[in-house]
């Protein structure tokens, strides 16, 4: 992540890969991002400019901070897309899922060059522990995103929606990059980050599909570790 958004506060590595259990209580090797308060922490993989994108994940909230800026600033994990022209990827150009840390929800959240275009409640607790299916697409031909979480344990469709987000186009989006990642704005008083973890992340845009890589932290982490049959 320094190597993209090289802010002094950016851990290194920002990510690591764990040895956990999955939503089965199966071993599994996973991806955990730093627990360090920091505005940048996670993977992100570089994919052509591109009118449709789509990625999915498994995602488990294992720590809220303690004293969250606001509702959209500080998560401990967003599945998105990003444009990495930006200093650092919390105020970066972006559309994804993430988990809030003040509300301790699910949202979406769509970001242009010019502004917050999109910021919604879906309605889904992030508990703490539970491992979430998150699969999130959009498409600018029509200007809908597709939102959909399961309980990744018992298979049960939380939420599976569409949305019409007037605004979005290449120029104001311009996303380069696919990811999993997380921020904790510093000097507002967290003693403890945000910490979320991802397994089985798939991405892909159109029209290639999109390898991810752990930036930053001298490590390197294919789309397939983080995979199973």
């Amino acid at each position: 992540m320094q190597a993209v958004f090289p802010d002094p506060h950016t851990p290194v590595p920002s990510a690591t890969v764990v040895s956990t259990t999955d939503a089965f209580g199966h071993a599994t090797q996973a991806l955990t991002l730093a627990n360090s308060p920091s505005p940048n922490r996670g993977i992100l993989a570089p994919v052509p400019v591109s009118g449709f994108y789509t990625m999915s994940g498994d995602i488990r909230v294992d720590q809220y901070s303690d004293h969250p800026l606001n509702y959209a600033s500080d998560f401990p994990m967003e599945m998105g897309f990003v444009n990495t022209t930006s200093p650092n990827v919390c105020c970066a150009p972006s559309a994804g899922i993430y988990a809030s840390s003040q509300l301790g929800t699910w949202r979406v959240f769509v970001n242009t060059r010019a502004d917050v275009i999109a910021d919604f409640d879906l309605g889904v607790p992030a508990t703490l522990g539970t491992w979430y299916t998150l699969q999130f697409s959009f498409s600018l031909a029509t200007s809908t995103i597709h939102s959909v979480i399961i309980d990744t344990a018992t298979g049960t469709v939380l939420v599976d929606q569409f949305d019409f987000v007037p605004g979005m186009d290449l120029a104001a989006t311009g996303y380069n990059a696919i990811g999993y990642f997380g921020s904790d704005p510093i000097g507002f008083g967290d003693t403890i980050g945000d910490v979320g973890t991802v397994d089985n992340a798939r991405g892909t845009t159109t029209p290639e599909p999109a390898t991810f890589l752990l930036i930053g932290s001298g490590l390197s982490l294919l789309a397939a570790r983080l995979r199973k049959p």
